[in-house]
């Protein structure tokens, strides 16, 4: 496959081999319904990593973000319940005009 970067054929020594472990993690923080959303997104953000090189463990590194990643899913879902409240309390409003 001479085709392939160097990144391509890292990515798929290095980090796709783990698969599983990164679905796995996905999963426990935001179920198996979402788990390959999260993991896919991850895998986006690998190649905007400043400096591949330096990576020691890319399995590591991609656990990282699928963690990051699905604390800032988690933080958003709950601002999203604070929010939620006041809004339903306008929207229960009954506008006296016919």
């Amino acid at each position: 496959m001479s085709w392939l970067r160097d990144i391509d054929r890292w990515f798929m020594a290095e980090v796709l081999p783990h698969a599983a472990a990164y679905r796995a993690k996905a999963a426990h923080f935001c179920g198996r319904d979402d788990a390959d959303d999260l993991v896919q997104e991850a895998y986006a953000r690998v190649p905007k990593t400043p400096d591949l090189r330096a990576i020691v463990s890319a399995r590591g590194v991609v656990l990282t973000i699928v963690h990051n990643l699905a604390l800032e899913r988690l933080r958003a879902a709950h601002l999203a319940r604070i929010a939620l409240p006041g809004l339903q309390d306008m929207l229960d409003v009954a506008d006296s005009a016919p």
